[in-house]
């Protein structure tokens, strides 16, 4: 912090006709009174990284990782204005946490191979639709609440893929020729 005043993910109360509400605005990052809101992130000298960890930034809109040569893991929760994720073609794992609330996936920009595992979970949402992904190693979600539709219209090859005590009714994957274990439990509606 250099002796620079910040405070991160600072509260402030809100108030309606001089009455404080339960509820209160959650600022990103506050540096000497001044309140920055994080819009779109580029990373264009980043040439890899162990863990990314993006956690409630409101405002942030798209972030670009796409010059970035590896990825080990990669987080975002619960990113509300969050609509497009510029990542390399591989990345490791990937979690992609909308922390119970509904908002749509981000669009994943440029990534075709998940090494590791994609984790969805934490969604209020009806469908998924993760194209241009061709290879995962293993796919599960959980906590997808209202989830009907999942849609890869891209895979091709997926190592296992979990799914369980889903509402699940379409899985639409018309490339995908090679699943090495598939582990689906309580999919009552998948047809």
């Amino acid at each position: 912090d250099q002796g620079i005043d910040n405070e991160r993910e600072k509260h402030l109360p809100c108030y309606y006709k001089h009455h404080q509400l339960e509820k209160h605005y959650q600022m990103d990052l506050v540096v000497d009174d001044i309140i920055v809101e994080l819009k779109s992130v580029s990373l264009p000298k980043l040439t890899e990284f162990k863990t990314f960890y993006f956690s409630y930034i409101s405002a942030l809109t798209e972030i670009d990782l796409s010059h970035t040569s590896y990825i080990e893991k990669a987080e975002f929760i619960s990113g509300i204005a969050l609509t497009n994720i510029k990542l390399p073609s591989e990345v490791k794992d990937l979690t992609l946490n909308g922390a119970s609330k509904e908002i749509p996936i981000p669009y994943l920009e440029g990534v075709e191979k998940i090494k590791g595992t994609l984790y969805i979970t934490n969604y209020k949402i009806s469908s998924i639709n993760l194209p241009l992904i061709k290879e995962i190693g293993t796919y599960q979600h959980s906590s997808v609440t209202g989830l009907q539709t999942l849609s890869f219209p891209d895979l091709e090859k997926i190592g296992t893929f979990s799914l369980s005590d889903t509402n699940i009714n379409t899985l639409y994957t018309p490339h995908l020729t090679v699943i090495e274990t598939l582990k689906w439990n309580s999919c009552y509606n998948l047809t």
